[in-house]
């Protein structure tokens, strides 16, 4: 049989009670209610062998000898058991701590059972892309791997990074081991979860609210989840400690029972999306959190607190926080995913679909798009495509246009978040044509990893031919360095791979922009320049998927293929196989 908890002890609470002088009735009461305080009224009562009326008649005298002021009777009693502890804590401060934590323990349990449907209700599903139904958040949670090295931060030069791009397993090395994500929660108090655009990160911090929700993980803390833009977003502004309060209210916890467990570190904070907050709240918003966590999660405080940002957003390092970033998908993860997505979203639509094997089989059989599926959120869009069309578009550039609409789009707007924009005559149309921009000239260049200041030449060569564009130098440098990081931020086409180098996110997307600059020109003889120029790589393997990419995107690719042919009326009577191949 389990031992019982520690309680106050009989001898303390009656020599209160003549300290206080109660009656023999009110001890009777006081006793029984101070050493079962996980009992309801009731059953306290029926111990006593009184009527339940009766029992409060007692405890409205109690409180008013102990000077309990007059409110609700659950935070008077937690009023009176507050001052009780406290006496204890003076007077026996030796046994005082084992019956703080038993306490506390079942306060936790209370309040658990409390907010389970709270909890669930905000956490345990979530809308993604077009899927017209909420997604259990459960059943499409792919365990999280972490690095422990900010790859943003690492001093590495571009042969280096050119050399990793085509060997996986030098790639992994030069990252550093990934570690699962659950593991990395329970070893750190303040822990800040960088990663890119659609990498997990709201879905693994939901997950973990579930989690600690069912007291799977972390079964010893209350999870709060809190939206940062929503906190930002108040009308009067409130420090996060009043935020939590109202939250807290939100949930009928009363501020004593939240204060008894941010005091005996009690409380898992969840602050999703610093980078989704409006550039003027960023600075109150970074503050609130430093604060919060020096008043909370200290030495004396053991709350936990992680907090989730986009890499290239988080420009303040929080003291204190161990940073760390989510790792793109492995293999074996994408594998898994794929397997959960179609078990559960198929069955959930009530329709048999492509199976995982046929999906899997597919995504190997074309690497371009394979390599998309290392983020997750490109990984559901390739999940909804496959389902859909029972396979993956015979025009890729149909499927990059779908997955850059994602990116660029839709996954702020279905959210409702409005990021500042850092240019403002840059429209979508524009940054479209700035990354062909850049594609095209890096691509050329064969530069798949390029410096910062590169990309910021192009950028702004650009934004000078722009309406109400500055002429002095010193602002259209620091236009086309804001432009860059506004980049990253927003959609992640372009990431820092290392100090100062840059690169795309994915091969695909450099090919694909570089292909849209030849074959969208805004004039003829300009698309006869860049279809001249394309043509000239004809025997370069790496031009490969662009000529393919700029044939699909043509309205009508007769010139190319002129071009291509005289391109190649050299090799002609070399092979006969060769000579077949071309007639």
């Amino acid at each position: 049989m389990d031992s019982q908890p520690p309680s106050l002890p009989d001898a303390f609470l009656k020599k209160l009670a003549t300290r206080y002088a109660l009656s023999d009735l009110e001890t009777e009461a006081f006793v029984s209610k101070l050493t079962h305080t996980e009992l309801h009224n009731r059953i306290i009562a029926k111990m006593l062998f009184i009527s339940p009326e009766r029992l409060r008649n007692r405890m409205t005298s109690i409180y008013r000898k102990f000077d309990i002021p007059a409110k609700k009777g659950p935070v008077k009693f937690r009023l009176l058991l507050a001052k009780v502890m406290k006496i204890y804590q003076k007077e026996s401060p030796e046994n005082y701590v084992n019956v703080e934590k038993a306490e506390t323990d079942k306060l936790v349990n209370d309040i658990h059972r409390r907010i389970r449907d709270s909890i669930d209700r905000s956490c345990r599903t979530m809308r993604v892309l077009d899927i017209s139904q909420p997604i259990c958040v459960e059943e499409i949670y792919t365990e999280v791997k972490i690095l422990r090295q900010i790859s943003s931060n690492r001093h590495v030069h571009i042969s280096d990074l050119t050399t990793d791009l085509f060997d996986p397993v030098k790639s992994e090395q030069r990252s550093g081991p990934r570690q699962p994500g659950l593991d990395c929660i329970m070893q750190h108090r303040r822990l800040m979860i960088l990663g890119k655009p659609g990498s997990g990160k709201t879905t693994f911090l939901k997950y973990i609210a579930v989690l600690c929700n069912q007291q799977k993980q972390l079964p010893d803390y209350l999870p709060f989840f809190i939206q940062l833009r929503d906190f930002a977003e108040q009308p009067s502004q409130m420090t996060l400690a009043d935020y939590f309060m109202a939250e807290c209210h939100k949930n009928d916890i009363e501020e004593i029972d939240a204060q008894q467990l941010l005091k005996n570190s009690r409380i898992l904070f969840l602050l999703d999306g610093l980078d989704e907050v409006r550039d003027c709240d960023k600075r109150f918003v970074s503050r609130q959190i430093q604060e919060f966590a020096k008043e909370f999660a200290n030495e004396a405080r053991h709350n936990r607190i992680i907090v989730t940002c986009r890499l290239a957003a988080q420009e303040r390092f929080f003291e204190g926080f161990t940073e760390v970033e989510i790792a793109d998908f492995s293999e074996s993860q994408i594998q898994f995913f794929a397997q959960k997505w179609f078990d559960s979203h198929l069955l959930s639509v009530g329709k048999s679909g492509a199976t995982v094997q046929e999906f899997m089989r597919s995504l190997n059989q074309h690497i371009r798009i394979r390599e998309l599926a290392s983020n997750p959120l490109l990984l559901t869009l390739l999940c909804l495509v496959f389902d859909d069309s029972k396979g993956f578009p015979l025009n890729r550039s149909d499927l990059y246009v779908q997955s850059l609409d994602v990116l660029l789009k839709r996954w702020d707007a279905n959210r409702g978040i409005v990021r500042s924009q850092a240019y403002e005559s840059l429209s979508l149309r524009r940054k479209e044509d700035l990354l062909s921009q850049i594609a095209f000239e890096t691509f050329s260049n064969r530069e798949l990893f390029f410096r910062n200041n590169t990309a910021e030449k192009i950028i702004e060569k650009y934004i000078r031919n722009l309406p109400q564009s500055s002429d002095d130098p010193e602002t259209l440098r620091l236009d086309s360095q804001e432009v860059l990081n506004t980049i990253e931020i927003q959609h992640g086409l372009l990431l820092a791979r290392a100090r100062g180098i840059y690169s795309f996110s994915h091969l695909t997307f450099h090919e694909f922009f570089t292909a849209r600059k030849i074959a969208k020109n805004s004039g003829p003889e300009a698309q006869r320049r860049a279809l001249t120029h394309l043509a000239k790589h004809l025997n370069d393997p790496r031009w490969e998927e662009v000529f393919l990419l700029v044939l699909s995107m043509l309205d009508e690719a007769d010139y190319l293929f002129e071009l291509m042919i005289l391109e190649l009326k050299p090799l002609l009577g070399r092979s006969d196989k060769f000579n077949q191949l071309f007639t």
